[in-house]
Order: structure tokens, then sequence, then C-alpha cells
């Protein structure tokens, strides 16, 4: 049997400790996929859809304060938005293992596309068609579970996978610990009479268009 090479990628938060930053009593959770560490870096993303080109802060910036940059190099401004609109921001995923049997081609992979440009359509799809194949495994973040076992301030949750994959009980049916995981969250959402919200647009540059953002943002971030 060939030899398997294996490396794991762990979310951004696991090292950062962004969850340690936010507020206790939120009344939204808004969840997103996957934000990868990447250790060859020496200045890691700050903070929750912190990249350049993610449209998440500049909309509530230019919605609540006229000034899309009003959040721009300012961890700070955004913690205290979280406490002033009640929302907190966790990710599916908390970490993804890689395997191929190829250490030189699962490398390449890695540092030329996880570390570059790893878009939804890449962290979802569980074969990549590599010459050889490399095979991703999701462990999904089971803190968002233990949180809203322990909080009762929630009364909404978002997502921001967009159109395709917002739809999170019908999407990704086929992967056994995706409906294991999906299931438990459905279930303290039912027990603790929190509302999942069907509609959902992405704030990446491709997601949906900037007026048809701000609407849901408004609507479902905002609106507390």
């Amino acid at each position: 049997m060939r030899k398997k090479y294996q490396k794991t990628i762990e979310h951004l938060n696991n090292i950062s400790k962004w969850d340690n930053l936010q507020i206790n009593n939120p009344k939204t959770l808004v969840i997103g996929s996957f934000n990868p560490y990447n250790p060859n870096l020496k200045s890691q993303t700050e903070f929750y859809y912190g990249r350049n080109q993610n449209r998440f802060w500049s909309t509530i910036g230019n919605l609540k304060y006229n000034n899309k940059d009003y959040f721009k190099f300012s961890l700070e401004k955004k913690i205290k938005e979280l406490q002033l609109s009640k929302f907190i921001l966790m990710d599916l995923i908390e970490s993804i293992e890689f395997k191929c049997d190829s250490e030189n081609i699962l490398e390449k992979y890695i540092n030329n596309k996880v570390f570059e440009n790893f878009g939804d359509s890449d962290i979802w799809v569980s074969k990549k068609r590599t010459n050889p194949q490399i095979n991703l495994r999701r462990n999904y973040n089971q803190k968002i579970i233990q949180f809203l076992s322990k909080n009762n301030t929630v009364s909404r949750i978002v997502n921001t996978l967009g159109k395709n994959k917002g739809d999170l009980n019908s999407f990704n049916k086929r992967e056994k610990n995706w409906n294991e995981f999906i299931k438990s969250l459905f279930d303290i959402s039912k027990q603790k009479n929190i509302e999942i919200v069907n509609e959902s647009v992405s704030p990446s540059p491709l997601g949906c268009s900037q007026k048809k953002l701000d609407s849901w943002v408004e609507s479902f971030i905002l609106s507390n």
C-alpha cells in the first residue's frame, strides 16, 4: 500500500483566539465557512471577514456610518460593533485534513491554493482532481453547538455561504459528518427556539450584488 501524506490546516481562530474577543450576550450568530491559518505569514488576517476583498465590514461601515472604510485596520471598532449590534461571528469548519499519495503535490496545492485563494467552491469539494488525487476531510466546529447550548440570548442564526450553500438543511447531504453536525445545530436551535434564517448571501467579491448584500445585512444583522 502506498504511503498517504497528510497535512491538517487549522482555522486561524484556533491560533489567534478571536472568540475570546467576542461579546457574551449576542442576539444573532453569523456563521461563515473557513479561514485557514498560514504559518508562512508574519501578519495574519485580523478578525473574521478581515481580508481586504471581503465586503462584510465595509458594508456595515457604509450602512451605519456612511463610511465603507470605518472598520479598516481597527479591531477595536469591530469588537465594539459586536456589542452595539448584538451579533457574534463563528465559522462552520475548525480544521481541514488533506491527504495525497504525493507529498510534493500536496505541498504545492496547499501553498498555491489553500494559502492563496481557498474559496467556498474549493472548501466544500472533498476530492481534488489532481494527479494523484487530493482528498479533504472537514472537521466541523463543535464550539458552535457548545456555545448555543450554554447561551440564552441568541434568537437568530444566519450564514454567509451564499445562495447555493446557505440552505444548511439541504446542502451537502451525502457527507455523514456534516449531516450529524447540522442535525445537532438544528436540534439545539429548535430546543432553544432559535430561528435559522434560510436566506443567505456571501460578502465575498464573487457573491451577490452590493444592493442585495446591503438589504440582507440590514434585515438580519443590524435589525436587533
